[in-house]
């Protein structure tokens, strides 16, 4: 959901924005932009917020780049709340629901 999240940001500046997501391909990091990459990651655990890496290579900077961390909490709620289909319908709205098709499905 996180991911999904961040796509939405991005795709809003930047159309092509789905070929930078890497989270699919398992890649180090979620999203991949010149010389920047973003993490993603996501709970629905309240208080502090706490992350788990999932290897330390995932706390390592691109070559001569930055590294972001982008938390989202959730939280599932009875009603009124936003769903993954309507975050992917607002997504391809903006992108090429072919693209998103093919990251969302591995094809």
């Amino acid at each position: 959901l996180g991911e999904l999240l961040q796509l939405q940001l991005h795709a809003n500046n930047n159309i092509e924005s789905v070929e930078n997501w890497t989270g699919p391909d398992k890649k180090r990091h979620d999203f991949i932009f010149d010389g920047i990459s973003v993490e993603v990651k996501t709970s629905q655990r309240t208080g502090l917020p706490v992350v788990k890496i999932h290897g330390l290579d995932q706390l390592k900077e691109p070559p001569g780049g930055k590294l972001y961390l982008s938390y989202y909490r959730v939280e599932s709620v009875p009603a009124g709340g936003v769903t993954i289909p309507e975050i992917v319908e607002k997504i391809e709205s903006t992108l090429s629901a072919v693209k998103l098709k093919e990251k969302l499905t591995h094809e």
